[in-house]
């Protein structure tokens, strides 16, 4: 998964959508042309590597400071919350490219069932499952329509039932 993130990344002006720790942001700061890191929790800001432009601000403020469109945008374990999720789906319509990472299995949970059918809409690039972390890497939206769900974008939607992996 590292890989498949630094490969995507690589040139490419990156959002990190939720950055906590900066953990992400960091990693990509060696082969990106650029990398914002936008949360609304001040972990970051003394773990952050230098060329790491930190924004510490809601999804919807964040647009004061930011262009709207940008080449890859990363969403690490998004917040199940339903306001948060509002904020950031303008922005994943603008990103040529989204990485999401994360897991709605064995009675874990991240982000809602409108970010996934809206993921759906997407050309999927890449998936890998894992038991603790499933990434996607997703292109450009489809012409029409939505492809088959991946298992992690299923359980994602299926918020009714636990889910193993």
């Amino acid at each position: 998964m590292r890989q498949a993130l630094l490969d995507v990344s690589t040139g490419a002006r990156v959002y990190d959508f939720g950055a906590g720790d900066c953990e992400l942001a960091n990693l990509v700061a060696d082969v990106a042309a650029s990398v914002t890191a936008i949360d609304d929790q001040n972990m970051c800001e003394s773990q952050r590597d230098p060329r790491v432009l930190f924004i510490y601000d809601t999804f919807r403020d964040a647009a004061e400071f930011l262009p709207p469109a940008c080449d890859v945008a990363i969403v690490s374990w998004p917040t199940n919350n339903a306001r948060t999720m509002l904020e950031l789906l303008p922005w994943l319509q603008h990103a040529t490219r989204i990485v999401y990472i994360g897991s709605n299995f064995d009675g874990t949970a991240c982000g809602s069932p409108a970010l996934y059918g809206y993921f759906a809409s997407r050309e999927l690039l890449w998936h890998e499952q894992h038991p603790l972390n499933s990434m996607l890497i997703l292109g450009a939206p489809l012409a029409a329509g939505h492809r088959p769900l991946t298992p992690e974008e299923a359980a994602g939607i299926d918020v009714d039932q636990v889910h193993l992996y």
